[in-house]
């Protein structure tokens, strides 16, 4: 099968219909029934044939690799998933809680999507409470504090955006989100069993804070953005794409060998 697009209007006209310089992929059985688990899904391709070549070759790299969610995977040799979760707080639900930043604020740290920002080249989390530089009246400051109760997980948590804006330069942006800060449900996490943590603990010489911040790596990878772009359905980065994300061994000094 040929797929088509993106198309634009100069692409079809009335005397010929479909351009044949129109973008278009080839869909063969055999490699499209593994790209997708025999879904038969089309993924979403770039018009320039450069990057329309990019996905193709980061699809064929990972359509075969054992997927984030999967039961003994080399994240979670235990044999227990990886569980991803919505942030605990309501952002409409529980709004009287949440508030504006203040300096000095004793107030707990909110995070929300728009904490996940791309700064050369690299994600991270741009919140005034671990941020000095984020300036007075930035969109980082506000719906950033939390004064209700906090019932969230203890312990650092690796996090990604859920909702995305218009003018994302990127579709996955992960990072890591310290201790004690309460996470908005537009912010999904990853839950792992003790034994994944204590490896990650290993991994970052004691630090579970290092080996979470090498797993963002590899969460932030090329090539998984450029899987979640073709694949994604919507400006919802929802649990189900997370939990389907490829998840190939890293091919670095830091693989895991447990």
């Amino acid at each position: 099968m040929v797929s088509y697009g993106p198309l634009t209007a100069n692409d079809i006209s009335p005397e010929v219909g479909l351009s044949r310089s129109s973008p278009s992929i080839d869909l063969e059985r055999g490699s499209w029934s593994s790209w997708t688990d025999a879904t038969w899904a089309v993924p979403r391709m770039p018009i320039d044939s450069f990057d329309r070549k990019k996905v193709i070759e980061a699809i064929g790299r990972l359509a075969d690799k054992p997927r984030l969610s999967e039961e003994g995977n080399w994240l979670n040799p235990d044999g227990s998933s990886v569980r991803v979760r919505v942030g605990e707080i309501d952002q409409s639900a529980w709004s009287e809680f949440i508030g504006d930043w203040s300096d000095g604020s004793s107030e707990i740290p909110f995070i929300r999507n728009a904490h996940f920002v791309v700064m050369d080249g690299e994600v991270s989390l741009h919140h005034p409470a671990f941020d000095n530089d984020v300036e007075e009246g930035a969109i980082q400051r506000s719906h950033s504090s939390w004064n209700g109760d906090s019932n969230s997980p203890t312990g650092p948590r690796i996090a990604c955006q859920a909702i995305l804006g218009s003018n994302n330069d990127r579709r996955l942006r992960w990072a890591v989100i310290p201790d004690g800060c309460v996470l908005g449900n537009s912010v999904n996490y990853l839950e792992f069993s003790e034994n994944v943590i204590d490896s990650l603990i290993g991994k970052g010489g004691g630090s579970l804070l290092v080996g979470l911040e090498w797993l963002c790596k590899v969460l932030n990878s090329e090539d998984l953005e450029i899987w979640s772009r073709a694949w994604g359905a919507n400006n919802n980065v929802n649990n189900y794409e997370i939990e389907s994300l490829p998840f190939p061994v890293p091919e670095d000094e830091l693989a895991f060998s447990i």
